[in-house]
C-alpha cells in the first residue's frame, strides 16, 4: 500500500479524538503522522495505522463535540494555517453553513 502525504492535521493531538490502537506499546506518545490515516509513534519512530478510528468511525455529532470543546479545525502542512471548520462555526452561531463555506473548507485540502 503506498504511503499518502497528508496536506493537514487536526489542531488536537489524536487521543482527542479517541483513536487508539497503537500495535506496538500503548504507553508510547503518538502524534499525527505525515501520511494520511497514519500516526507516528515517537517511543518506535515509526508511522502506523491506528486499530480504532475513534470519532471519525462514524457519524461526528458536531453539536456534542463542539460542547465537548473537541475542534475540528485543522493546520495546513504547506502554509501553516489553522482552518476553522465551518460546520462546528454554524453550531456555535446557530446558524446554517453556506456553500460558500464548504467550498472554501474544500478548497484548503488541495493547497
Amino acid at each position: 500500500m503506498e504511503k499518502i502525504k497528508r496536506t493537514h492535521v487536526y489542531v488536537m493531538p489524536p487521543q482527542s479524538y479517541e483513536i487508539s490502537g497503537w500495535p506496538v506499546e500503548p504507553s508510547h506518545q503518538v502524534d499525527w503522522s505525515e501520511y494520511e490515516k497514519h500516526l507516528w509513534c515517537f517511543g518506535c519512530e515509526k508511522d502506523f495505522i491506528p486499530e480504532n478510528d475513534g470519532i471519525f468511525g462514524g457519524p461526528i455529532p458536531i453539536g456534542a463535540m463542539t460542547m465537548l470543546g473537541i475542534s475540528l479545525d485543522r493546520i495546513n502542512i504547506k502554509t501553516h494555517e489553522v482552518v476553522k471548520n465551518p460546520y462546528a462555526q454554524a453550531v456555535l452561531e446557530k446558524r446554517e453553513v453556506t456553500e460558500e463555506e464548504i467550498e472554501r473548507f474544500r478548497a484548503t485540502w488541495a493547497k
